[in-house]
């Protein structure tokens, strides 16, 4: 399979696993003042984040494919370092409105940004250096 078909297969996977992860920190951290508790609001949030995840996936996948391998080394820490800032400035402009802890967005974006950075590596920048060394 090639690298776009790689990249094809991993944005739902990767919008699958954060979703889960969105999901399982509503279940372990929702409010008890909150209206929807328990699975019902981690399945609403499973389901809004998918989503989400879903177009935005495959709008940075594209730029991933086409300029991923000008990215210096060590590749995958980069991955990670642009994955974490994308996803924190994206949580704060989403969420800092809603007065919501700057720290908590900050961690929880942050690590979805490095789950998805991780995952992308795996499944896709990873094998384009085995690619190019079979060439």
């Amino acid at each position: 399979m090639g690298l776009g078909g790689r990249a094809a297969l991993s944005v739902p996977l990767i919008a699958l696993a954060v979703a889960a992860t969105v999901a399982v920190m509503v279940l372990l951290l929702n409010d008890e003042a909150a209206i929807l508790k328990g699975w019902d609001a981690a399945w609403l949030y499973f389901v809004g984040t998918f989503i989400v995840a879903l177009p935005v996936g495959a709008f940075f996948a594209f730029p991933a494919v086409a300029f991923g391998r000008w990215l210096p080394e060590p590749r995958q820490a980069w991955l990670i370092g642009i994955g974490v800032l994308v996803s924190i400035a994206a949580g704060l402009a989403i969420n800092g409105i809603e007065g919501n802890s700057v720290i908590d967005l900050i961690l929880v974006f942050g690590a979805i940004g490095a789950l998805s950075a991780q995952i992308w590596w795996s499944l896709v920048e990873r094998h384009r250096e085995l690619d190019a060394a079979h060439d």
